[in-house]
């Protein structure tokens, strides 16, 4: 459903709108009402709802003076204003301002029909815009930067072509996609998170892709640069582990995607953090994390992962259990579950102390703490914390418990409520990923459609 808010000063023009129409029918469900411009803002800043039906003229704040407010606070909203005859002129100001369309106080039941279905038509097509995204960004997908730009009606007119995902104030680029275009130049911004933004770069000459288009220390990463021949889908997911790289790593320069490391290095480290476990020698311990950590300081975060996959496996007390229960943690969940690589190995150092002192289940109250929270951004690391468990330890425990990994049994949880909203709700996609515990909409795409087979556009037109 499509959550709509009505706000007019004459009671008998809102009642009139409300019972004109089977608002359900067409898909909308009036969720408030205003009887002033003040109260109408304070509620759609609090809903966010889908649509505002708004009296042009009403004490505190007008229709215009909102559509403003509401647009500067980048409120993404469609908005249907309400006059009277003698108010033509300020409609259709309003109209050039983006107002949807415009209702006159004695709007007839046909007229109120035709709005709505095309109302809901233009909300449906705004969903299936990220929808398009998701198949496109999908792990499988051969699509090359030209057939997408070809696709999209678009020129191949540049030889060169990289990704930059970077950081954005939430409420930024309101829209799905961006484009701004110079000589030689193209950039096509897409919103790819609540917090991030990935900008495809076109162009002609190296120079042109430094970050000079970006503000100063915006964490940013960026693919390599290759034709217009490569993987789209490739060049995004570069540009999305360089950034989270550089989120993760806390540095204010720009991280470029690097495919190679060290791997010999890295295992023998991991060799002498086992050997010293099992001696119980903390001083080499803490030596040996000190080492990985320095050289974790050169990975991109997708290696950084298997590093952490690895130490998990070393900090587990029984080998057996490991190979049986544990599942490999992916770059992005590490991403979520600690803020930088400095938390990452405190929590490390913090588990050698631990590591032999551990009982061998977990409280079942644990699953009515997850219940409460598995929404927000719930970590293992903070839960194994509060339960006095190393993050490895709990992870094998947990799996004991329910039968499934923690990240699974997580992932269920807000699939399943996920799946609520797409059912019940009119709400765009990128708000159902929000309000399930995803910022990153891929990460929920990917999620949605390996539990379901289908992606998030896909189920709701089923349901």
């Amino acid at each position: 459903m499509y959550r709509v808010i009505v706000a007019d000063d004459e009671p008998w023009v809102a009642y009139r709108l409300l019972h004109l129409a089977d608002w359900e029918h067409y898909g909308f469900q009036v969720i408030d009402t205003a009887t002033n411009g003040i109260e109408a803002m304070e509620k759609c800043l609090a809903a966010k709802p889908d649509v505002l039906f708004s009296d042009i003229r009403m004490p505190g704040m007008d229709g215009l003076e909102m559509m403003e407010a509401l647009r500067d606070q980048s409120i993404d909203i469609e908005i249907v204003l309400v006059s009277g005859y003698a108010e033509f002129a300020y409609a259709q100001r309003a109209l050039r301002m983006g107002a949807f369309d415009y209702l006159i106080k004695q709007v007839s039941r046909d007229q109120l029909h035709n709005l709505l279905i095309r109302l809901a038509k233009k909300l449906g097509e705004k969903n299936q815009g990220l929808d398009t995204f998701f198949t496109l960004l999908d792990e499988d997908s051969e699509l090359s930067i030209r057939e997408w730009l070809l696709m999209e009606h678009q020129d191949v007119d540049h030889r060169r072509f990289r990704f930059c995902t970077f950081a954005i104030n939430e409420g930024d680029y309101p829209d799905l996609v961006y484009e701004h275009s110079a000589p030689g130049y193209r950039q096509i911004i897409i919103r790819t998170g609540r917090h991030k933004a990935s900008a495809l770069l076109c162009y002609n000459h190296n120079d042109t892709c430094a970050d000079e288009w970006l503000e100063p220390d915006t964490c940013c990463g960026y693919s390599e640069e290759l034709d217009a021949d490569a993987s789209f889908v490739l060049l995004y997911r570069q540009s999305d582990i360089a950034f989270l790289t550089a989120s993760f790593l806390q540095t204010e320069k720009p991280i470029l995607y690097v495919k190679e490391y060290d791997a010999p290095y890295i295992v023998n480290l991991l060799g002498d953090l086992e050997h010293a476990l099992r001696l119980k020698d903390d001083r080499r311990c803490l030596e040996t994390l000190h080492a990985l950590r320095n050289a974790c300081g050169k990975l991109m975060i997708s290696q950084i992962a298997e590093v952490y996959n690895g130490a998990l496996k070393v900090f587990s007390r029984d080998e057996k259990q490991v190979s049986d229960l544990l599942q490999p943690y992916d770059y992005r969940w590490l991403a979520s579950e600690y803020t930088s690589l400095t938390d990452m190995f405190d929590y490390f150092q913090s588990s050698i102390a631990q590591v032999n002192q551990q009982c061998d289940c977990l409280p079942s109250s644990i699953l009515r703490v997850i219940d409460e929270s598995y929404r927000q951004d719930l970590r293992v690391s903070d839960l194994a914390k509060q339960f006095h468990y190393t993050p490895s330890y709990f992870s094998t425990l947990f799996r004991k418990l329910t039968g499934q990994p923690f990240t699974k049994y997580i992932a269920d949880m807000r699939i399943n409520y996920a799946k609520k909203l797409l059912r019940e709700s009119g709400l765009s996609i990128q708000d159902v990923a929000d309000q399930s515990g995803y910022g990153d909409y891929f990460q929920f795409n990917k999620t949605f459609k390996r539990i379901t087979g289908l992606t998030p556009g896909q189920y709701r037109k089923m349901e």
